[in-house]
């Protein structure tokens, strides 16, 4: 195979890898909002190309606590990605309580598993303890975005042990309010921005106060380029 083309595979392969993060970043809810269950779907986009979806649920469990499940697919060429999420979680004393979270990634490239139990302050990654002060997993920062903005909050930095069970600290601010066109419609939506330091990266996300501020659209950049756009095609409250 020519250098050349082994280079611009390897190219596409880690563009299809940070739009699949992207996608991954699709999964959220409402805490101290309706509750009320949904599906969502999206569309992925890369220079006008769509290059895969993902899917989210909400459902309510008979023991009272709440399940968010998101499912992903990217793909060009013979290059795929396939993602799942799940999270179990409970509301207690009108916060976000996690308890379980699990990851799994496959397709090109290398496959990956997280598995997380939480008890208190303490939580199981993967078999090992970490110690944390209320921590969310993954997808539940996003419930608590939703959450921050319906309470008329503009800035907002919450502890989050990500899908690889690293401890992270996560900051946003509310950057505008915009009208967008999105697959779904037109919509009205407030634009929250990743506060990062020294980072050549950019992540943009819209929720819609109409729609109990879910999340309708997702952008980023690395060195002034555009990454991912992901959009919302659909949305059926259950």
């Amino acid at each position: 195979m020519p250098i050349w083309t082994k280079y611009a595979l390897a190219r596409r392969v880690t563009q299809l890898n940070k739009l699949a993060l992207m996608l991954a970043a699709l999964t959220a809810s409402a805490s101290a909002l309706a509750w009320t269950p949904y599906q969502a779907e999206y569309h992925a986009y890369r220079d006008g190309d769509q290059l895969g979806h993902a899917t989210q649920t909400l459902i309510e469990n008979q023991s009272g606590s709440f399940t968010l499940t998101y499912q992903s697919k990217a793909s060009w060429l013979f290059l795929s990605d396939k993602r799942k999420e799940t999270s179990e979680f409970r509301i207690k004393q009108s916060k976000l309580e996690p308890v379980r979270y699990h990851y799994q990634r496959t397709g090109t490239g290398k496959d990956r598993e997280t598995q997380i139990r939480f008890n208190g302050n303490q939580a199981e990654v993967n078999g090992e303890l970490i110690e944390h002060t209320n921590a969310l997993d993954n997808q539940l920062y996003q419930l608590a975005i939703r959450e921050a903005l319906a309470n008329q909050q503009e800035q907002f930095s919450f502890s989050v042990i990500n899908q690889r069970g690293d401890l992270r600290d996560l900051s946003f601010r509310v950057a505008a309010k915009e009208t967008l066109s999105l697959p779904f419609g037109e919509v009205e939506a407030l634009k929250v921005e990743r506060v990062r330091e020294d980072s050549s990266r950019q992540t943009f996300i819209w929720f819609a106060p109409s729609l109990d501020y879910v999340m309708v659209r997702i952008q980023q950049f690395k060195d002034g380029d555009e990454q991912a756009d992901i959009r919302l095609s659909n949305y059926q409250a259950k």
